[in-house]
């Protein structure tokens, strides 16, 4: 099974993602950039992002009311 779309969330001081966007790699790739303060890897500061409920309600539209 592929994957037709990704989204990466990304802070830019998140060692883990420190080698940049993924975009210029992978097509179906779509980049966003967040800020998460000074805890750059924190997994709840990005799930508390805007950026990542767009990205859960793009992949599963029936979750919206």
């Amino acid at each position: 099974m592929n994957v037709a779309a990704w989204t990466n969330i990304r802070d830019q001081r998140d060692p883990v993602a420190c080698a940049g966007d993924l975009k210029p790699w992978w097509p179906g790739v779509t980049d966003r950039h967040v800020d998460n303060g000074d805890k750059a890897h924190y997994v709840a500061h990005y799930l508390s992002k805007q950026e990542a409920g767009a990205a859960v309600l793009t992949a599963l539209p029936g979750l919206a009311p």
